[in-house]
């Protein structure tokens, strides 16, 4: 029999590697039990989880938005220092 456990912060787990995750502090005892008792959650055979698309895209969408912005940022910090450098004395101070 397959044994399931439920965390209170599940987010304070110790990642491991390889999907392994060690409890801490931070995540609380485990609470073990059986598949689909005591608001454990339920196993099927040969299903696989499906991973909502438009969730992950949406995430990829707004990491790649702060990169732009972020790049934006920094392009705009260098051309305020070229420019400084410049008006300042000349490439060499």
């Amino acid at each position: 029999q397959i044994t399931l456990a439920n965390f209170v912060n599940p987010a304070g787990l110790d990642p491991r590697g390889q999907n392994l995750y060690a409890e801490t502090a931070a995540s609380g005892t485990p609470q073990v039990g059986a598949p689909a008792a005591n608001g454990m959650g339920s196993l099927q055979q040969r299903f696989i989880e499906e991973v909502p698309l438009k969730a992950l895209a949406d995430s990829f969408g707004k990491d790649a938005e702060a990169i732009r912005l972020s790049l934006f940022r920094l392009r705009q910090r260098l051309r305020s220092c070229v420019q400084k450098r410049l008006t300042v004395g000349g490439p060499h101070g």
